[in-house]
């Protein structure tokens, strides 16, 4: 048995490890699995007898090994949007609050500063179902406004927009996700991006940390 796939199985039996470490080391053993089956079988038909029986003797291991395994779908589907926020929650490092219209993380960025990210589940103009990860950056006016234009292009997993938020016009940082497919390691990239570039961008343009 090689490390890496001695790892994966200490993590998958480690019930303490949380679910996503879990879940991520049964994909990984699946993976190897897969790997390793689909090696044999491009060498079953060796011209050495030797080489094709053991390929044989293991491809028979491997069959008999899944039986009486339930191989259907497995119930739930994907992990639920509360699942995966409370599964990247760090008590003082990225703190969760429920909110009434989804959830709020306030996301530890650098040198004691913090943003609020908004995550809420909506639909897209064209009907979609989608999570919205978001976060106010600074009051929106013409500075602003020309600011947002110029490096708009420059963000890799984000966009700037402008959106009233309590009464007043606010520049908003938001990353978009497709909730159908919706994954953890996905949603923790769009939280943190999302919260250290709006930091960023509102200690560029204000110098506070309201936000």
């Amino acid at each position: 048995m090689s490390k890496a796939t001695g790892t994966l199985l200490k993590m998958l039996a480690d019930r303490d490890g949380g679910w996503v470490n879990r879940r991520d080391a049964a994909d990984g053993l699946g993976r190897v699995a897969q790997s390793a089956i689909e090696g044999l079988k491009a060498h079953e038909k060796d011209s050495d007898q030797d080489v094709s029986a053991a390929i044989k003797s293991s491809l028979q291991a491997l069959r008999h090994a899944v039986d009486g395994v339930d191989l259907s779908a497995a119930p739930g589907g994907l992990p639920t949007l509360e699942k995966c926020l409370k599964a990247l929650e760090k008590p003082g490092r990225r703190d969760l609050e429920e909110l009434e219209n989804g959830y709020s993380m306030k996301v530890t960025t650098k040198d004691d500063r913090s943003q609020s990210v908004l995550i809420e589940e909506t639909q897209s103009n064209t009907k979609m179902n989608i999570v919205r990860v978001s976060t106010p950056c600074a009051k929106a006016d013409p500075a602003s406004y020309e600011w947002a234009l110029k490096n708009n292009t420059s963000m890799s997993h984000c966009a700037l927009g402008v959106e009233e938020r309590g009464g007043e016009l606010m520049l908003i940082l938001t990353n978009n996700l497709l909730a159908d497919s919706l994954s953890f390691a996905e949603l923790k990239l769009s939280v943190k991006e999302v919260a250290f570039y709006g930091d960023w961008i509102e200690e560029k343009l204000s110098g506070d940390d309201k936000y």
